[in-house]
């Protein structure tokens, strides 16, 4: 999995406190920056691409020396590929459509309910009030019928019995059950005031009814809102999660690519080095070859001294051995290469020399060899005493190297 952008920059030992990240966003063109997951990945990214930049720069020139020729690299910077792409474009779309803060519908009603509420004057009842209470009215009414009903038929009654003439006892009892029926009515006044007193404690109840029911209404829209702002993050999370396991694997890809290619770079490069080293060597060795030659059939052999220089010159290119060089030669020029090229380019002049035949390895020791049995020791007399004149030589690797190539060939000849 792709490292975020902390474990990346403590991984190539750089801070990565939140104020220096801050800092390198300013500089890499990030405004704003509080470390929001598309901001963090815009800067990883960019900090990838300048060391990969610095890291390409530095293997992008390769000088041959032995040629003189330069190779340059035309490696192309990582390119995110158009699934990367299309998931970074989901997350910077989700960024940028952040869902807005919750705007309430009921909320101006709520408020004028809740004035209402707090706003809303003790309970009174005074006379007046009672004179205006269509129920008192009503009922008023009603017993002042009844009260005036009363008075006539009691006053009729009481008429009836002296001959039906008034008379003043008539009309008194006819007042009386006038105030009977008045005195009935006020009787009622406690049962309005409790009646009022219920209507105004009902009014508060429905006051607390309504803003309950508001309030019902504007939390079911917040749940809602709620459950929106959680799936934006949800799938904004899960966008970015993708993003990342595919910026990763993608980058991972080139990354592997890259160094294959480099790879194969250093080994052209190795193998170029090798190839010019051995022609270079191959080149030398004719011409220090031509000049034996040409010093051998001017000055004559040991094998010819008898003959003419004329003639001595033409058996000295026609004698297969004047071709050839003594292991003291060949373990100078395996050192040499060992010293400036590497084992490598070392082993392949001598894999050359040995195909070419060009080795002999009793040319220096043939006057000490005198039995079959001692051919187990060509090339030791030449060998320790050119070991003699390298003592250094006997402490390393690239003796020990050379001192294998002479048991090699110990029985060539």
């Amino acid at each position: 999995m792709a490292l975020g952008i902390v474990d990346w920059m403590k991984q190539n030992g750089q801070d990565s406190s939140y104020a220096n990240r801050k800092k390198l966003a300013e500089q890499h063109g990030i405004s704003g920056y509080t470390g929001t997951a598309a901001q963090n990945t815009q800067l990883l990214n960019q900090l990838q691409s300048e060391r990969n930049a610095q890291s390409t720069n530095q293997n992008s020139v390769s000088t041959n020396v032995t040629a003189g020729a330069e190779s340059k690299s035309t490696r192309n910077p990582y390119t995110p590929s158009q699934t990367v792409n299309d998931y970074k474009g989901k997350v910077q779309d989700l960024e940028d459509n952040y869902p807005d803060e919750f705007d309430s519908r009921y909320d101006d009603m709520i408020q004028d309910i809740l004035g209402d509420i707090m706003n809303r004057p003790d309970f009174s009842y005074t006379g007046e009030d009672m004179a205006d209470d269509d129920l008192y009215k009503m009922y008023r009414d009603q017993y002042t019928r009844n009260a005036e009903r009363a008075m006539r038929d009691t006053i009729g009654a009481a008429s009836a019995l002296s001959g039906g003439y008034g008379n003043s006892y008539a009309a008194a009892v006819g007042q009386q059950a006038y105030n009977n029926q008045i005195a009935a009515l006020n009787e009622k006044v406690l049962d309005f005031y409790d009646r009022a007193y219920q209507r105004y404690q009902d009014a508060g109840q429905e006051l607390y009814n309504q803003i309950g029911l508001v309030t019902g209404l504007d939390d079911r829209d917040y749940d809602r809102y709620r459950d929106e702002v959680s799936d934006y993050f949800a799938n904004r999370d899960y966008f970015n999660n993708r993003y990342n396991q595919e910026y990763g694997y993608d980058y991972g890809r080139y990354q592997d690519d890259l160094a294959y290619e480099q790879w194969l770079e250093e080994m052209q490069f190795q193998k170029d080095q090798a190839d010019q080293a051995q022609a270079n060597w191959e080149k030398e060795f004719a011409l220090q070859q031509q000049a034996a030659a040409r010093s051998r059939s001017s000055g004559g052999s040991s094998r010819s001294r008898s003959k003419s220089s004329s003639s001595s010159g033409k058996n000295a290119l026609k004698d297969p051995d004047s071709a050839r060089i003594s292991w003291t030669e060949a373990a100078n020029a395996y050192m040499d290469a060992y010293k400036t090229e590497g084992k490598e380019v070392a082993d392949n002049i001598m894999n050359y020399l040995e195909s070419a035949g060009a080795v002999d390895m009793y040319k220096e020791d043939k006057e000490n060899i005198r039995t079959p049995d001692l051919y187990e020791n060509a090339g030791a007399i030449a060998y320790n005493d050119w070991l003699l004149k390298n003592p250094e030589g006997k402490l390393e690797e690239m003796a020990e190297s050379a001192d294998a190539w002479r048991k090699k060939w110990k029985g060539i000849k």
